[in-house]
């Protein structure tokens, strides 16, 4: 606790000379607001190392929430990027709460162990788990209220939390579930109806403790299931949650679905429908902005327009990979570019995920060139 004070203290020094924190750049982002010093955005990682932390395993980071609130605070002191995000093993913490066994092998993000609905009856089996007591829903929501408690007025306080489609594939397994859209539907709307009252439940406490969620849906996003099976199986749950942690605080949530606009037979009509969900912001990666690991390339001028029509922030997001390979020149290009786009009309940030091992001259550049797209954009 001693030692984030002491980043806490730093950060606050250097925020104080600066015109505007990084809430309020995030504010104006919301906004659609262009009177912002520069571009805002920043980075997620899943392991202390990655940011050069090595005093802290990574079993420590996803169970102490204390020394994960430590690893985030010291990557913004050290990066000095605008959104330190909460974000924790999403898609495992409220399967885990429910019953799902873990397994926490060394230098890993924690894994499923097994799945616990291995035939219908299970379902039955299963019950709402209580966040304030079950698995480690106590750990994010302890990690939540401290992050909130020590920088929330300089960053807001954004947590990584799971989506009911998501979900399902955590309590049920993957290839389960494709089998059983095809071929028992019924029962894949039970379970999802099942982990929407858990997502529910369990946001509502992020929220209470001082965090905006940001439920995860990385499972519905295409090729993993069809345009289809998302309009069936995973909006309607996605739509109904975002409701009701609006009509919780007042604020639209925002949905992390990712990539696959790029391969869907119609962009525009998913991406409207994305966007009529409820979600604050919609998140667009590399891959589908230029291209690359088997996708294809969208519009972006037509895609942002599309989403400032509807309100929705757009946040462009390099691929892990481009911070991991580098050069520093294609990572200032990337953000630059985007900016000169997407940064005239506002309401537009930045995201990405920095992978072990990535050298740290990429991550500086990466925030380096945040800094350096200013506005208004010319």
């Amino acid at each position: 606790m001693d030692r984030i004070d002491e980043l806490v203290a730093k950060i606050r020094d250097r925020v104080s000379k600066e015109p505007m924190t990084p809430a309020q750049r995030a504010a104006k982002v919301f906004t659609w607001d262009t009177t912002l010093d520069h571009a805002f955005g920043g980075f997620a990682f899943w392991d202390p190392r990655s940011v050069g932390i090595t005093d802290i395993s990574t079993k420590e980071f996803y169970t102490d929430p204390v020394k994960m609130c430590y690893c985030q605070i010291y990557a913004a002191e050290r990066f000095e990027h605008d959104f330190p995000a909460v974000f924790a093993d999403m898609y495992n913490i409220d399967v885990e709460a429910c019953g799902t066994p873990l397994e926490y092998p060394e230098d890993s993000i924690p894994v499923i162990k097994e799945h616990p609905i291995k035939q219908k009856s299970d379902l039955a089996k299963l019950r709402i788990p209580d966040p304030y007591k079950d698995g480690r829903m106590p750990y994010l929501l302890e990690l939540t209220n401290l992050f909130s408690q020590k920088v929330g007025d300089l960053f807001g306080c954004s947590v990584a939390t799971n989506m009911p489609f998501s979900g399902v594939v955590g309590l049920r397994g993957y290839q389960n579930v494709i089998m059983d859209m095809r071929k028992d539907p019924l029962f894949v709307h039970e379970m999802l109806e099942y982990m929407l009252e858990v997502q529910i439940v369990f946001n509502k406490a992020i929220i209470d403790a001082g965090g905006a969620p940001v439920p995860c849906d990385a499972w519905a996003a295409p090729p993993n299931i069809t345009p289809a099976q998302w309009e069936e199986f995973a909006l309607p749950y996605a739509t109904r949650l975002m409701e009701a942690l609006k009509a919780h605080n007042g604020q639209k949530s925002n949905w992390f679905l990712g990539w696959g606009y790029s391969i869907v037979p119609d962009t525009e009509r998913f991406l409207r429908m994305f966007n009529a969900s409820g979600s604050g912001i919609c998140f667009l990666f590399e891959e589908d902005i230029v291209g690359r690991a088997g996708y294809s390339t969208i519009d972006l001028e037509k895609f942002y327009e599309i989403c400032r029509q509807q309100k929705v922030v757009l946040s462009t997001s390099l691929m892990p990979q481009t911070i991991f390979e580098g050069p520093v020149e294609r990572i200032e290009k990337l953000v630059t570019d985007w900016h000169k786009v997407c940064g005239k009309g506002g309401g537009h940030c930045y995201y990405t995920t920095v992978p072990l091992g990535s050298p740290p001259e990429h991550v500086e550049a990466y925030v380096r060139a945040l800094k350096n797209c200013l506005y208004p954009v010319e």
